[in-house]
This record gives structure tokens, C-alpha cells and sequence, in this order.
């Protein structure tokens, strides 16, 4: 490269900056005339956060204010109501002493009923399978033959019972 072609590549660098940074004065401008607060310098933007902030926090006292006493008349009703209806569920119970001594024990019927029928439903599960467990399926054939070998066993034994008595040898 020769020192003119440096010497221009230089001027070009040159020419970009100076093409960077006015573009980027341009855009500032711009968007500070439609933003006006960004023109201000930083103490000015700093004390307008700050301002800001501080209207912040005080719209959420205020909703967190306004909130609670929302809150404390909810409760407040919910409480009257609750009264109202003790009072009512007193009142039933005076007028009909036996109705609900019999809706009670009707409950009280229903729930050990329910328990029970839970219980049950163990038992019979359990029953169910040792009935599967321990039945054994065969044919007629099967028993049929099963039956004529303990009937050929039986006579084979009677058989040697009455051949020690014969031979005197005694019953065991």
C-alpha cells in the first residue's frame, strides 16, 4: 500500500465517525422533540424519577388503604350474617326439639352405615379370594377317577388288616 492509499483509507474512517456521531445527534434530537424530558440533564431526570416514585407509593397506600377498609366491611357482613343464622339454626332447634334430635341420629346412622359398608367391602374382597385360591378345577372324569383310587387304596388296606389277623400278628 502506498502512503496515499493509507492516507485516504483514513479519510474514510474519518468520515464515518463524523457520519456516526451526526446521525446520532440527529435521532437524539428527534426523539427528544417528541420526548422533551430527555433534553434535561441527569440531576432534573433523576429528581423527575424520584417525583415519580414518590406518586407511586402513595397511589399504593391509598389502594392498600382503601383495600383494607373494603376488606374490614366484607368481613363485617360475613360476621352479621353468620349471627343471623345461629340465631335462626337456635330458634329451629327450640321450636322442634325432636326433629332434630331425629335428623341427628339420622346422620349419625347414616355415617356408621357408610363405615360399615367400607369394612364390608374389604371382607368380601378378602373372601372372594381365598375362595379363588383354594378351589380346584376338575372335570367329572377327574373326581370320578380320583374316587376309584382311594376306593382301590381303602380295599388294598382293608385287605392287610384282615392278612395280619390272619397270621396272628394283631391289628396295629
Amino acid at each position: 500500500m502506498s502512503k496515499g492509499a493509507s492516507g485516504s483509507t483514513r479519510a474514510v474512517r474519518k468520515a464515518e465517525t463524523k457520519f456516526i456521531k451526526a446521525r446520532a445527534d440527529y435521532q437524539f434530537r428527534i426523539v427528544a422533540q417528541e420526548n422533551p424530558e430527555l433534553a434535561k440533564n441527569a440531576a432534573t431526570r433523576y429528581w423527575h424519577r424520584q417525583k415519580l416514585k414518590r406518586q407511586y407509593a402513595k397511589q399504593t397506600r391509598q389502594a392498600t388503604k382503601q383495600a383494607a377498609k373494603q376488606g374490614a366491611k366484607a368481613a363485617e357482613k360475613t360476621a352479621a350474617a353468620t349471627e343471623k343464622l345461629a340465631e335462626q339454626a337456635a330458634a329451629l332447634v327450640k321450636k322442634h326439639p325432636v326433629g332434630t334430635l331425629a335428623a341427628v341420629a339420622c346422620v349419625l346412622l347414616l355415617l356408621s352405615l357408610q363405615s360399615c359398608a367400607s369394612s364390608l367391602v374389604s371382607l368380601g374382597n378378602a373372601a372372594a379370594g381365598t375362595v379363588g385360591s383354594t378351589t380346584y378345577p376338575a372335570r367329572d372324569g377327574d373326581m370320578l377317577g380320583a374316587e376309584a383310587d382311594y376306593c382301590a387304596l381303602e380295599a388294598e388296606l382293608q385287605d392287610y388288616h384282615i392278612w395280619r389277623s390272619a397270621a396272628g400278628m394283631g391289628s396295629i
